[in-house]
């Protein structure tokens, strides 16, 4: 009996050395951290509902150890017990877990983390792709998308970017600030001549049992779509003629590129063709960042000649002043198609040679030739207010003609202002339907000529109106204001002259500037009489 008592005793101070564990749910009592086995990576919760054992050393609550379940998110479970067993009412109360529930959901997260992205590693070999907007998606990552562009990618790339992915290798000169500008470049400068065409080669058809035949694909030729050849006799291939009027629709046939109007097609393209071997040319200087090329001499000259050619071929003068025998109809008819305004832009950005291929004079016969019909290019009496595409076109191109005055040398400056012209028959500064009083106004001939006259400020040639110089391009440069001048006050003196049509800002910001101080004054008081 005494021993029992003594055990008995024991027991009691066991049970009151170790608290008992409320039942799982109660509000406000964290789990004790002796109950934990399995070290805080595996915490296990309590189950109540365990029986003394009698007769065992330790009568406490008996418990069974079960893995803690992670709640799933947005599925509801069963309801919570109570402090009494009895089902909670509502939603349990949000706490913030313990200290050894959050390390075990870190460690658990980067486990998975790190085996999921093991499933995931790419191979070093491929090549990542840049791109300027990070692609990602609910089901892929950035690095997965750019695994697959890259594979879609390399089979366009088996030879030189340059000739089997141009436009793309372009795309990104043009409208990513020249990213890939130490490798758009051709690896070697086209000999064929523009003019002349490649020998005709086999082409090769899709074996099909049916009617009609399928040409296979080629990213160098484009596929035949129809048969324009002539006959032996001149005749259409595919017109049947008697043998009496045979003889007189020949001597009325005429080829093809004969045609008026396909024949200055044909000329802009040869033009276009010319200008490509000039940009590959440029090109190579670029991309060798400015050391010594292979060939450099040779390469300067075939641009200089390239260049001169292009000139040649567009009938224009070699001076900026054409004598009387030249004429500029040839271009003004180029100018009167959509496709000519387009190469008349593209002309002028070849103009300066880039700054890597070194000393090399640019050429100028294409500026020339727009500044002196600079009031027939620019006519609004011919364009109606409806025609956008004709107006954002010839919009473009004086944008194209400000940049080109832009780089413009001392020297060449001067002979544009000797070749800029006016004009007094239907002159107008602004576009149809603007006048000087819009902000928002499209370039127009108002803006070529303030450009033009702003680039002479910035190089200091207005000092050279009141002053005298010795120098060539100075005195060029004295001689063109004056005449400018007097073109401007000839058309402010007209009768029918609008006040709303006088190019003031180009009047107030850049001309006076040019002028000595009788002409201003004699400028000024013209401005008034009008009410300008």
């Amino acid at each position: 009996q005494q021993h029992h008592q003594q055990q008995h005793h024991h027991q009691q101070q066991h049970q009151q050395q170790r608290p008992m564990m409320p039942p799982v749910g109660m509000p406000g009592l964290p789990m004790h951290p002796g109950m934990m086995m399995g070290g805080p990576s595996r915490p296990m919760m309590p189950v109540p509902g365990g029986v003394p054992m009698h007769g065992a050393s330790n009568p406490v609550m008996q418990t069974r150890e079960v893995p803690m379940q992670r709640p799933s998110m947005g599925v509801a479970g069963p309801p919570m017990p109570g402090p009494r067993g009895m089902p909670m009412q509502g939603p349990p109360p949000q706490r913030a877990p313990p200290a050894y529930q959050q390390a075990s959901t870190v460690n658990l997260a980067q486990r998975l983390r790190a085996l999921d992205l093991a499933d995931k590693v790419q191979p070093q070999l491929a090549p990542q792709l840049q791109f300027t907007k990070q692609f990602s998606g609910r089901c892929m990552f950035k690095e997965e998308i750019d695994t697959i562009l890259w594979m879609q990618s390399k089979p366009l790339r088996q030879n030189h970017p340059y000739l089997e992915d141009y436009y793309y290798q372009a795309f990104l000169d043009k409208h990513h600030g020249h990213l890939n500008k130490g490798t758009f470049a051709p690896e070697s400068v086209r000999e064929l001549a523009p003019t002349e065409k490649m020998a005709a080669e086999s082409v090769a058809f899709v074996k099909l049992d049916g009617l009609g035949r399928v040409a296979f694909s080629n990213i160098r030729r484009p596929r035949p779509l129809m048969d324009l050849s002539l006959g032996s006799n001149g005749d259409d291939a595919n017109t049947n003629t008697t043998a009496e009027g045979g003889a007189k629709a020949a001597s009325k046939h005429k080829r093809l590129d004969q045609e008026p109007a396909v024949a200055v097609r044909v000329m802009i393209e040869d033009c276009m063709a010319l200008i490509l071997d000039v940009e590959d040319v440029d090109r190579i200087f670029v991309a060798s960042g400015g050391k010594n090329i292979e060939n450099e001499d040779k390469l300067k000259q075939r641009r200089v000649l390239l260049v001169e050619g292009l000139a040649v071929s567009l009938k224009l003068s070699e001076k900026p002043l054409r004598a009387a025998s030249e004429s500029d109809k040839l271009f003004l008819r180029l100018l009167a198609h959509i496709k000519g305004r387009v190469l008349a832009r593209r002309c002028l950005r070849i103009i300066t040679p880039p700054k890597e291929m070194g000393a090399v004079p640019p050429n100028c016969r294409v500026l020339w030739a727009l500044l002196r019909q600079l009031g027939v290019v620019f006519k609004t009496s011919s364009i109606p207010k409806t025609d956008t595409e004709v107006i954002n076109g010839l919009s473009r191109l004086a944008e194209g003609m400000m940049a080109a005055i832009d780089d413009l040398s001392p020297h060449a400056l001067s002979d544009a202002m000797s070749a800029l012209s006016i004009g007094a028959d239907g002159v107008s500064f602004f576009a149809p339907g603007e006048n000087a009083a819009d902000t928002d106004r499209k370039p127009w001939m108002c803006d070529v000529i303030g450009a033009l006259l702003k680039r002479g400020t910035d190089l200091s040639l207005h000092d050279t109106v009141s002053k005298t110089s010795d120098n060539d391009h100075s005195n060029a440069w004295s001689q063109g204001v004056a005449d400018m001048y007097d073109e401007l006050m000839a058309l402010i003196h007209s009768e029918d002259v609008d006040p709303k049509s006088i190019p003031v800002p180009l009047i107030g910001q850049h001309v006076i500037k040019h002028l000595s101080e009788a002409r201003k004054e004699k400028l000024q008081k013209r401005l008034i009489e009008l009410g300008v």
